[in-house]
């Protein structure tokens, strides 16, 4: 009666027949009050239609997990994560339901979106050009996993045709040696942490772009990764 979430048993028509003191609590209505009621009165994403319809689904599948918004007695909205399991008991079908009221992690969601938003911004508005790679055995770089909007522009790619499909290697000019261009990068950032060295880029269309890299290694996913 007293679990933290907020716990109801419907019958097949969706009508209330226990809730506990923390639907209570939250909802801002008496035991009474609730068991009179059907669900689409509190759950607001669900009418007769969507209901029979998930009910359905639950006879099939037994349990599920639903997003959802639920209104209190005072008309304020929430949003909750809920569980739904069909069972029957003594030859009757019920639906029991046990709702997590999940404001806060909502919160923290729309902050950290709002926070990758404003990095992202921050990142495309960099006027030197930005790559972001790992590093493979042999002091080779890996495929690109990000890249800022001046990179594409100064090499005349897409972003897509970028991320996951080239490497630094692939418009980096060669040494006239025929040495791999960035293997020495490579190599000094794994025992220094930091290059900074002057290379030539090889635009899309064949222009050549003198440029000073400068190159670092951090974790990114418990991984290490260079940003160049």
């Amino acid at each position: 009666d007293k679990a933290a979430d907020m716990v109801t048993w419907l019958d097949i028509d969706g009508t209330i027949i226990y809730t506990n003191y923390t639907a209570c609590s939250k909802l801002g209505y008496s035991r009474k009050e609730l068991q009179s009621m059907k669900i689409n009165e509190i759950d607001v994403g669900i009418g007769e239609k969507e209901w029979h319809e998930r009910v359905k689904k639950l006879q099939t599948e037994t349990h599920g997990t639903i997003l959802t918004d639920y209104r209190t007695k005072k008309g304020e909205v929430f949003p909750v994560e809920v569980i739904t399991t069909y069972l029957g008991y003594k030859d009757k079908k019920y639906i029991f339901t046990a709702a997590h009221d999940i404001t806060e992690r909502k919160k923290y969601e729309q902050e950290l979106r709002d926070s990758e938003e404003k990095h992202r911004i921050m990142f495309n508005s960099i006027n030197d050009a930005v790559f972001v790679h790992r590093p493979r055995p042999g002091n080779m770089l890996g495929k690109l996993i990000e890249v800022n909007d001046t990179a594409c522009k100064m090499l005349g790619y897409q972003k897509d045709e970028m991320v996951g499909k080239l490497s630094l290697i692939d418009f980096t000019k060669r040494e006239a040696s025929g040495a791999t261009p960035t293997k020495e990068v490579v190599k000094t950032i794994s025992a220094k942490g930091t290059s900074v060295t002057e290379k030539v880029f090889l635009s899309r269309d064949g222009k050549e772009i003198p440029v000073e890299i400068s190159s670092r290694t951090f974790q990114f996913r418990g991984k290490p990764t260079i940003i160049t």
